[in-house]
């Protein structure tokens, strides 16, 4: 059986982007049950990133869910103290900036700034998904709730359950490089956002 810091240096090679093709979701989900158990928080947090969607049955997402909860429960209590909010403990650079008037370099602008302005109500107010959209929709002067929700859903996460998972499990900075190849400015702007969930290991994926 391979020692703990032989798995946990094949962890880390792993997320430094190393033999990633020999390495299913079942045995990502294993790593994520080990750095509970030894105590490896950061890193069970940052393997969240690499289970896509559904690809586990309902008893292991379930588990996967508690595991996560528990990795940010702890790394949280880790960290210098930071201001009480919800489970996701988010650390929020400008709180006082108006989401509306937030730029991005990329094409997908006008889909990003609405991804933005819901995660800017979720994470910085504390509001579920639903009323961020609505509250998206108002400050961008957006007539249809299904178009914010499409820019969250079928032009990002794939539908709105996954969205929500995503910022749940804090994986949501990394999700939006990986499909939107961020510039390091559109990056920045997403990560003084939601800096403070823990998503290392997740860029540049």
């Amino acid at each position: 059986m391979m020692n703990a810091e032989t798995q946990k240096r094949r962890i880390i090679r792993f997320l430094n982007g190393r033999n990633r093709d020999e390495i299913d979701t079942f045995c990502i989900y294993q790593w994520i049950d080990r750095c509970h158990f030894h105590g490896w928080y950061d890193l069970g947090l940052a393997l969240a990133s690499h289970v896509p969607p559904d690809s586990l049955d309902a008893h292991r997402h379930k588990r996967l869910d508690y595991l996560l909860s528990e990795c940010r429960s702890h790394a949280s209590q880790n960290t210098l103290p930071v201001a009480r909010r919800t489970s996701l403990t988010p650390r929020v650079a400008r709180t006082d900036d108006e989401p509306g008037n937030i730029r991005f370099e990329s094409r997908s602008n006008e889909t990003l700034r609405q991804i933005y302005v819901v995660l800017y109500y979720m994470v910085a107010h504390d509001q579920e998904v639903a009323q961020a959209i609505r509250l998206c929709m108002k400050t961008l002067q957006v007539k249809d709730y299904q178009t914010v929700c499409d820019k969250c859903a079928r032009r990002f996460a794939g539908t709105i359950e996954d969205f929500k998972r995503w910022v749940s499990h804090g994986v949501v900075l990394s999700k939006l490089n990986e499909r939107f190849n961020l510039s390091p400015r559109d990056l920045k702007i997403f990560e003084s956002l939601l800096g403070g969930l823990i998503e290392r290991g997740g860029h540049g994926t």
